[in-house]
């Protein structure tokens, strides 16, 4: 780089930094200043400025703030996937059926292009069997329809990738499922999941750490953890037993937990007041068809049965950070 030439640095998915030693994100912040040439550093996150705030304080950046994307601009960035073998009308016809489908409950570009990808065999079956012809749109919709109710209901929450969708599997690839950090078979790692390229709601990510901290906390530390306690035993807890008297729960695996276990710590450890709402069992539903949870036992009743975290704790932590939320305060084996 030429002294007095400009230079950009662009940093996608900033908030990954946080994951890093406060230092480098301050050190980054300062780069024109420690190297004294004409540097600019562009970061790019979904997330606000005060979530990468740090105790030791950081430079201020100029900031920037994208608004989403409009339906137009949605549809032109969604046909630039447009297959050659693809007639261009008809595929707009598509994208606008696609978008007047999710464009309301989802403007996640990359989720839409999953979405896109997904739905179009089975959008252009029966006119390449020459049972409907392409400019048919109203028995096309009919053909469509079931597959796009049943996509609505997992927005965010796909099991795999476009081509695994397609192919219906109900099986991960055998990679997938390898033995974690602690040596626990079919306990899934934060790569497999990043894999799965898997973007879960905000209170799926809560549902999601309150399984993890019923599987590897003992059900008799609940009231220490999550409930607040006023008059002469506040802030007084039981003696912890020596290091040597218990196992590591992290080194033992998850353990099986019931519903309303879980339940109970994720309407604790959620800031926002929820109401118990459909939309909450179905997210635990959709935890397990990602296979972040398991559920035990052959019951068909939500609430009679068990389930177990399936993800590991570099996992949690990391979706937990996303969140603004300290998982290790909440371990027992971190106390």
């Amino acid at each position: 780089m030429s002294y007095g030439i400009g230079c950009y640095y662009v940093l996608e998915g900033a908030e990954r930094l946080r994951d890093l030693d406060e230092g480098v994100l301050s050190s980054l912040l300062r780069l024109q200043e420690l190297t004294g040439r004409p540097v600019c550093l562009l970061l790019t996150s979904n997330l606000v400025w005060d979530k990468f705030q740090t105790p030791g304080g950081l430079p201020q950046p100029l900031l920037v703030h994208f608004p989403q994307y409009s339906r137009e601009a949605l549809q032109s960035i969604l046909a630039l996937d447009r297959p050659s073998d693809v007639d261009e009308q008809f595929y707009s016809g598509y994208l606008n059926l696609i978008l007047s489908v999710f464009v309301v409950p989802c403007r996640n570009v990359r989720e839409l292009r999953h979405l896109a990808r997904a739905s179009l065999t089975h959008y252009r079956a029966p006119v390449l069997s020459g049972e409907v012809a392409p400019t048919d749109l109203r028995r096309l919709w009919r053909h469509v329809e079931p597959h796009l109710r049943a996509a609505l209901r997992s927005v965010y929450l796909r099991e795999a990738d476009s081509a695994q969708w397609l192919r219906t599997q109900t099986q991960l690839p055998a990679a997938a499922v390898q033995p974690s950090s602690h040596d626990q078979p079919g306990i899934l790692d934060a790569t497999d999941h990043q894999r799965l390229n898997t973007e879960l709601p905000f209170y799926s990510k809560f549902l999601l750490i309150a399984a993890y901290l019923a599987s590897y906390n003992p059900a008799k530390s609940d009231r220490r953890f999550f409930v607040k306690r006023t008059g002469k035993g506040a802030g007084r807890l039981k003696a912890r037993p020596p290091a040597g008297a218990r196992v590591s729960a992290l080194l033992t695996g998850p353990r099986a937990f019931p519903l309303d276990r879980l339940l109970a710590i994720f309407y604790v450890i959620v800031e926002d007041r929820v109401a118990p709402t459909a939309s909450i069992y179905s997210q635990v539903s959709s935890l397990v068809t990602l296979r972040m949870l398991t559920r035990l036992g052959g019951s068909d009743n939500l609430d009679s049965a068990k389930y177990k975290c399936l993800v590991n704790f570099d996992t949690v932590k990391s979706i937990a950070k996303t969140v603004n939320f300290e998982v290790e305060r909440y371990l027992y084996d971190f106390v």
